[in-house]
């Protein structure tokens, strides 16, 4: 009898198996090709057919650049080689990375956690972007913060984030905005963007905004590449984050193939992404792969670098 049952559910398994990726096999996102992109709408717990990605891709890549950059050190005199090179070049003059912000203060408490942080600003399009360093395999502060959760009490990242950062970067936006010639940044759209644990930063950052206290705007856009898991939403002030997230749109843009990918399609396939307050998109690309299984390396495939490179390459048409 146990020996009839086992090979009844052996049965059951190939049969589970092979019904599945046929399943797979059988959506048109599975055939993604490298100028496509596939998108997760708000709502929807599977991506659609994929579709030319050149003018998404293009809208992407300004806040992949930047936060790319935000890995770099702010010493111009550290020697260390810069993740994103080419960024600030490729972003273009309109972009300004804001200079006299963090304070010395500020930047000491942050170094202490490893939180890495810069602005930048585009006048012309009217956008403020604050951007989130992700994690470094070297840094055990990146590790404690990915794994917050085995020790909430800790002093990390979020913490430093969520309580001195966002109330000296409000301070630091209701001051220059009053300022002669500075006043068009109080009609500036607020974003926040980030890569890996960066991209968990960013959203934390959207959530535990003071903007009301302050009287600036909130973030109205988080573009969250390769996304930790962690925000520490539930973390956050109830009343603060339930103000922030009125009207919030949340874009999570991921590599086809990348370490976290199946995470999220699993999550989205359990728990529909939200449509509202905020409301949750989804695109993945398949930059780095051929044209039928994408990248076999999720360590790779998770590189903000070469995503930006990728995004540079689709949007210009020669991808």
């Amino acid at each position: 009898m146990p020996r009839y049952a086992a090979s009844n559910w052996g049965w059951v398994a190939l049969t589970l198996i092979v019904g599945g990726t046929a399943a797979i096999i059988s959506r048109a996102a599975f055939w993604q090709k490298k100028n496509e992109v596939a998108i997760r709408p708000p709502g929807v717990r599977l991506l659609l057919p994929p579709q030319p990605a050149q003018s998404i891709a293009a809208g992407d890549l300004p806040y992949a650049l930047i936060s790319c950059s935000a890995y770099d050190s702010l010493n111009p005199n550290d020697k260390k080689a810069k993740r994103c090179p080419n960024g600030s070049a490729d972003l273009g003059d309109e972009w300004q990375p804001w200079i006299a912000f963090p304070d010395a203060e500020l930047q000491t408490e942050m170094a202490s956690v490893h939180l890495r942080a810069r602005v930048w600003e585009n006048k012309s399009k009217g956008l403020l972007v604050v951007s989130f360093g992700g994690t470094e395999a070297g840094s055990w502060n990146d590790w404690k913060s990915n794994f917050r959760w085995t020790q909430l009490w800790q002093k990390d990242e979020y913490t430093v984030l969520g309580s001195s950062y966002v109330r000296s970067f409000a301070e630091e936006l209701a001051r220059r905005r009053t300022q002669p010639g500075q006043e068009y940044l109080g009609k500036v759209t607020l974003i926040s963007t980030g890569h890996s644990l960066g991209a968990g930063l960013a959203e934390k950052f959207a959530y535990s905004l003071p903007a009301r206290e302050f009287g600036i705007q909130h973030v109205d856009t988080v573009f969250a590449f390769d996304t930790s898991p962690v925000t520490t939403f539930l973390n956050t002030a109830r009343n603060v984050r339930q103000e922030n997230v009125i009207g919030l749109k949340i874009v999570r843009i991921y590599e086809r193939g990348e370490g976290l990918a199946i995470v999220r399609a699993i999550a989205s396939v359990v728990h529909k992404p939200s449509t509202v307050n905020p409301e949750v998109s989804q695109r993945r690309y398949n930059l780095f792969g051929d044209d039928r299984f994408g990248t076999t390396n999720p360590v790779a495939s998770h590189s903000i670098a070469e995503l930006a490179e990728g995004l540079k390459k689709v949007a210009a048409g020669s991808n």
